[in-house]
């Protein structure tokens, strides 16, 4: 918390305590018991190391919608995005293998179908947490 910045109630109605974020301590816990540990939620090893090498290859957000950060004013990339989402790739990786490749031509890249996959480079982007929370919001 900044020194300028004023506490506020937990975000959980009816807890008077003040915070610096949006939950209290305690409810922050709880939060993170319910949604599990990131290993638990996929966040592992590989996906530590796929993360590392998308955001060294696109360190700045490309945007959501692209080109949405004008290029004078760009923005560091915090979070490694799966172009097409894992669990699509789950669901039907003949059509997220499509889906990716029709993506990656319309921006100007050539890459045949069978040498996509769902933790290949090619479906990584770079993004910063807002445009990552945008086109979560837009694909559920």
């Amino acid at each position: 918390m900044s020194p300028m910045a004023n506490p506020r109630p937990c975000a959980t109605p009816g807890c008077p305590v003040l915070t610096s974020g949006g939950l209290c301590p305690a409810h922050a816990r709880g939060r993170e018991l319910r949604r599990g540990s990131p290993a638990s939620r996929g966040y592992d090893r590989r996906h530590q190391a796929w993360r590392a090498v998308v955001l060294a290859r696109h360190p700045l957000c490309l945007g959501w919608p692209r080109g949405l950060h004008p290029p004078l004013a760009p923005v560091p990339a915090t979070v490694a995005d799966h172009v097409v989402p894992l669990r699509d790739w789950d669901r039907d990786p003949v059509w997220a293998r499509g889906k990716l490749a029709a993506f990656l031509i319309a921006d100007g890249h050539a890459a045949g179908p069978e040498d996509l996959a769902a933790w290949s480079l090619e479906n990584g982007a770079g993004l910063c947490a807002s445009c990552h929370a945008r086109k979560s919001r837009e694909e559920r």
